[in-house]
């Protein structure tokens, strides 16, 4: 059996989450304070007090909604039989594929920071922004892969078929 470093899988799939997980966040944060420090029609909300409110919760669950996505998201493509089909693993590059894999699922955990972004844009409230933008890095926590998962799904990929021509 294939010996898989599955720190290492871990330390590669991780850093890809943080990047994207925590640096869209930040950096749509960042986007929106300079842009509501400088221009000055920006700091006006689009939508009355009492709308505004009902729009926080509406993009609050619809943040949810696609955390929850991500996750059938990774219940679909994070498997031997659908990672096979897209990839041809070798134990030096499969943290570096594994992780490829998690890029779309991370990117789908991202989006909650452009849904807060649109409605700091149209509300003006910057602790909806906050509360819908940390979504992002808990759904991170949330998908990220335990060792026990790493290590069934390296079992399952790298496991020798029966169908080999070598009979012994």
């Amino acid at each position: 059996m294939i010996q898989v470093n599955v720190i290492e899988v871990r330390a590669a799939i991780a850093r890809l989450g943080v990047q994207i997980c925590l640096g869209v966040p930040a950096g749509l944060l960042a986007v929106v304070l300079i842009l509501h420090k400088n221009f000055h029609f920006l700091s006006q909300p689009l939508i009355a007090a009492g709308d505004a409110q009902v729009v926080g919760y509406a993009f609050i669950a619809v943040a949810l909604a696609d955390v929850f996505a991500a996750y059938i998201l990774k219940r679909r493509i994070i498997n031997a039989a659908a990672l096979q089909t897209r990839y041809s693993f070798h134990p030096a590059s499969f943290a570096r594929q594994l992780a490829a894999a998690y890029a779309p699922i991370f990117a789908l955990c991202a989006m909650p920071a452009i849904y807060g972004m649109i409605c700091f844009f149209l509300t003006n409230d910057l602790d909806t922004y906050v509360l819908i933008s940390v979504v992002c890095p808990a759904g991170f926590l949330f998908l990220k892969p335990k060792e026990e998962e790493i290590e069934r799904l390296a079992a399952e990929i790298f496991a020798p078929t029966d169908d080999s021509d070598i009979h012994l």
